[in-house]
């Protein structure tokens, strides 16, 4: 496969992505496809080309722009990615999407300053915070346990998780040294008990969505500077009526059919 850096724009859009030529002419092909009526009605009142994916080879000679929203990586987890640094030092993103990429690969400096991350369930490796020195918020898309977070910095506030399943049926293996996390939502998650939240001493919101499993919150007694718990569907737990119930603090417990 040949991959290639690429200007791409949709939904009003502009980023840079770093994927195979194959993958971009499958999107470019959805654009010549008909689309179905229900497609038709949805998007009856988005502007006039606002759906259209488009999408060109970079070039740093008619391309002048030197920021971008996002950048990218995309299938490219046993590809050498540093051979594209050159050509991309030079500009700046606000965030990174690595989608089924190797996570602690070689980039390039400005790379490092992005304030947001996302991270699907294929990629792998160690994201070190250390380097991502602006970094404020990851998503990982879906959890695995070869996705880590090592070398914590300060800036790091949010962190969204999805199909967070840990053998361990709790928190203590996972947010290790993420102290600084005052923005928690973990959605789709097998874990019993919240053990091991209390190393979050910052934490300010918890959301947790679909925490079928979930027996024990009891843990976030711990947490001083709790403002808000939203739990919805966790059907199971035992010791809801044991949370304190101080001023400040806004409890909210949401269970809806399914």
């Amino acid at each position: 496969m040949n991959f290639n850096i690429y200007k791409c724009q949709a939904q009003n859009r502009q980023y840079i992505s770093i994927e195979t030529d194959e993958s971009i002419e499958r999107f470019l092909e959805q654009n010549t496809r008909k689309k179905s009526d229900l497609e038709i009605h949805l998007q009856k009142d988005d502007p006039k080309g606002y759906n259209d994916y488009l999408a060109e080879l970079y070039d740093p000679n008619k391309h002048l722009e030197i920021f971008y929203e996002t950048i990218s990586y995309d299938g490219t987890l046993k590809e050498d990615i540093s051979v594209f640094n050159h050509k991309i030092a030079h500009l700046n993103f606000y965030n990174v999407s690595f989608m089924d990429a190797k996570l602690d690969a070689v980039y390039f400096s400005n790379l490092y300053l992005v304030k947001e991350m996302y991270v699907n369930g294929t990629s792998k490796g160690n994201v070190d915070l250390s380097k991502f020195i602006n970094l404020e918020a990851v998503s990982i898309l879906r959890w695995n346990e070869k996705i880590k977070l090592v070398n914590n910095n300060s800036n790091l506030k949010s962190l969204i998780v999805w199909y967070y399943n840990p053998k361990s049926k709790s928190l203590i293996d996972f947010l290790g040294e993420l102290k600084n996390i005052e923005y928690l939502e973990l959605n789709l998650t097998n874990i019993e008990s919240l053990d091991g939240i209390e190393k979050l001493q910052n934490l300010k919101t918890i959301k947790i969505n679909y925490g079928r499993n979930l027996k024990s919150v009891k843990a976030l007694n711990s947490n001083k500077k709790l403002e808000l718990i939203y739990l919805n569907n966790c059907k199971k737990m035992e010791d809801f009526d044991s949370l304190d119930k101080r001023e400040g603090l806004k409890i909210q417990n949401l269970e809806l059919p399914g």
